[in-house]
């Protein structure tokens, strides 16, 4: 995937059917094919005309764009890191042992966070995207609306991310966002959280 513009789209590490039951595989092919492709597509649109932003990093250009562009590239950015949040559902998915014991000492136990996490998420009115964030040393769990992100650049390390909007849920569970999160649950791809705690994940070098 091309961090600077021309954007395309990333290269899954699963198939469409991987998320079964809980996501379907129409589902998540319209998903990656219309919705996630249009993002990508407006942005390189709003760019193609605007030198100054072709040659920075999309993390970069998150925290110069202003209204539509930014709007269409933090979209872009959100669900790079939404479908990479996400691997086939495995049974008993539980994080690696830092980020467990970081978990058990800043929510109690795993369930809390759990709750919490689906708590967040049922809150946000309208479309959003719900984050499981490190900052200033402790988890939290923050929601966002419509295309915000969390301010990765002002120190808060995002670890995880679930796609609040209706076009990634809908016609699997209709409005029950809640049934849908706890399926998800199940596709969490902690590695990837790992991944990002160590600060390794290269979708938010600015440079």
């Amino acid at each position: 995937m091309r961090l600077q513009y021309p954007y395309d789209l990333p290269k899954l590490p699963y198939k469409f059917d991987s998320m079964q039951p809980y996501m379907s595989e129409w589902t998540m092919k319209n998903h990656y094919e219309k919705n996630h492709k249009s993002y990508v597509t407006k942005t390189n649109g709003l760019i193609k005309d605007q030198p100054q932003f072709q040659n920075i990093k999309l993390a970069m250009l998150l925290t110069m764009a202003k209204g539509k562009l930014f709007d269409e590239s933090a979209q872009h950015f959100n669900h790079v890191l939404w479908w990479f949040s996400m691997r086939p559902p495995q049974n008993n998915n539980i994080p690696p042992s830092q980020i467990m014991t970081m978990i058990i000492r800043d929510f109690g136990n795993f369930e809390n966070w759990k709750s919490d996490f689906i708590s967040k998420a049922k809150s946000c009115f309208g479309s959003g995207w719900c984050w499981l964030c490190l900052d200033d040393g402790k988890l939290e769990n923050v929601t966002t609306s419509n295309a915000g992100i969390p301010n990765f650049v002002g120190g808060k390390k995002i670890l995880l991310v679930c796609d609040l909007w209706e076009h990634a849920y809908f016609c699997d569970y209709t409005i029950d966002r809640e049934k849908y999160l706890e399926g998800w649950f199940n596709c969490v791809n902690w590695q990837m959280a790992q991944i990002r705690l160590l600060g390794e994940d290269k979708i938010f070098n600015l440079y």
